[in-house]
């Protein structure tokens, strides 16, 4: 008996130990499925030379906001790429998904075809997408890259039971090799690209529409910073035939600028604090169901162009005042001026820091939260929001930590910024993820609109692990 009672404990200890190196990976599958070295290819073209580093270890989710992502964000597309619906449903789209006819949901709410499905094109066909996607030019490296190509194969091995069925082009500069970067090792190619500043290679949109063209690829996924939020990059691929993944140019505008989307924002009925533009609102029908654009001149109204003119708008709105270059970001083309003596010096700074951008001038708020809603939208015109969160806790205007679910203002008034952010998102034609931040008082309970992200934020694995939905995924689909 004792040898059976020591056998069976050795039998659980081994289980348990098992368990425990498998817990990163939460499938259900048998050992069939199990996740292999995916193969490297090499690939040469006539003008750009293409290599591959060294074979990788097996994969695996380590990462843990990746671990809390699963292909549920399939509920919340309908196409693996983008869409050309006419836009007449209304529903959101969870339940738009949820009422579609041939699919199931897994326990986890995860989208599944009742049909066997194991290529993108067999998705798109069984969806009725118009676009397959089985490339990607990933235009960024570190972190934004190596989340992008995570998460994408995640959602690829839960849908596929394969996570190679998109394959992955990156960008690698001399010093992301000498550095051993490494997202250079999760992609399937690699293009060497000149080193030096940003605007030599991540942010040069004409080199990354010719990287796209000469591999070729069907998407360039652009992440975060960079050429993130240039309308130029979308442009000129639309022009190429290829696919961005994030909004279109003309939504990025809108939204992306600071000056244009507090136009459109109090055009909406969105609070927005005093600032150089208040007077300004375009005419909007809601029930038009049209795309609201900013007129130039009523866009130049707004812009502070010397330090007179807004010392002049500084004294009506009253000090202390924010200067804000509207393609500042990240802590630069920003200042605050408590006083008429420190204006002038104040303002030349922020037009030295970004150059050629416009300035304009708003009221400073004391003691407010920064708080955030994510936003999903399709290309139908539907658009829902992914809870909050607060990043109130910054250093030199920059975010250093991030909080999940926003707790710190009632969920009525969470929810009226909710309501907000999708209501900006539909004005505008907006697709793909997006962030809008807001301003909050929690002394009297009020907030105001602040900006808009067009882009995937570097924050939004804390939105990931509240809601189980993969937001790059959400973007490809």
């Amino acid at each position: 008996m004792s040898t059976n009672c020591e056998e069976k404990n050795l039998d659980s200890k081994v289980a348990d130990q098992q368990n425990l190196q498998s817990s990163h990976v939460k499938f259900d599958l048998d050992e069939s499925h199990r996740i292999d070295d995916y193969d490297r290819m090499v690939e040469v073209d006539e003008l750009v030379a293409f290599s591959t580093p060294s074979k990788p270890s097996s994969y695996s989710s380590t990462e843990s906001t990746t671990n809390k992502t699963t292909n549920s964000s399939m509920t919340n597309a309908r196409t693996l790429t983008n869409s050309d619906t006419n836009g007449k449903n209304k529903s959101t789209l969870n339940q738009h998904s949820r009422n579609m006819s041939g699919v199931s949901f897994g326990s986890s709410g995860s989208l599944r075809p009742l049909t066997t499905v194991s290529t993108p094109k067999g998705l798109c066909d069984f969806l009725g997408g118009n676009r397959v996607i089985n490339k990607i030019l990933i235009a960024n490296n570190g972190i934004a890259a190596v989340k992008c190509m995570r998460s994408i194969r995640r959602w690829s091995y839960e849908m596929f039971r394969q996570e190679n069925t998109i394959k992955f082009v990156a960008m690698v500069t001399p010093e992301d090799m000498q550095a051993n970067a490494e997202y250079i090792r999760y992609a399937d190619h690699y293009v060497n690209v000149q080193g030096g500043p940003s605007h030599m290679n991540y942010s040069n949109c004409e080199l990354i529409v010719d990287i796209a063209k000469r591999f070729p690829v069907e998407a360039v996924w652009a992440g975060w910073g960079h050429a993130s939020e240039n309308p130029k990059l979308p442009e000129l691929l639309h022009r190429n035939d290829i696919i961005f993944i994030g909004p279109s140019e003309q939504a990025m505008w809108a939204l992306g600028d600071k000056i244009a989307s507090t136009i459109i924002a109090q055009s909406a009925n969105v609070p927005t604090l005093p600032w150089s533009g208040s007077h300004l609102k375009i005419t909007y029908n809601e029930d038009d169901s049209e795309v609201i654009n900013v007129p130039m001149d009523l866009y130049d109204q707004a812009c502070v162009t010397d330090p007179k003119k807004g010392l002049e708008i500084a004294t009506r709105i009253g000090f202390p005042v924010m200067i804000k270059a509207s393609e500042g970001g990240g802590g630069k083309g920003i200042r605050k001026s408590i006083s008429r003596d420190d204006f002038e010096n104040l303002f030349r700074q922020v037009q030295t820091e970004v150059r050629g951008s416009p300035i304009f001038i708003m009221k400073y708020a004391d003691s407010w939260r920064h708080l955030e809603v994510q936003i999903l939208a399709d290309q139908s015109g539907q658009a829902i929001s992914l809870f909050g969160r607060d990043c109130s806790i910054q250093r030199r205007h920059q975010k250093i930590i991030e909080e999940a679910p926003a707790v710190i203002a009632p969920p009525e008034i969470l929810e009226q910024m909710e309501k907000a952010a999708v209501r900006l998102a539909k004005m505008v034609g907006y697709a793909s993820a997006g962030t809008v931040e807001y301003l909050y008082n929690p002394n009297d309970e009020t907030f105001c609109f602040l900006e808009l992200n067009p882009r995937l934020q570097v924050e939004h694995p804390c939105t990931e692990m509240i809601t189980d939905v993969n937001l790059p995924a959400c973007q490809l689909q």
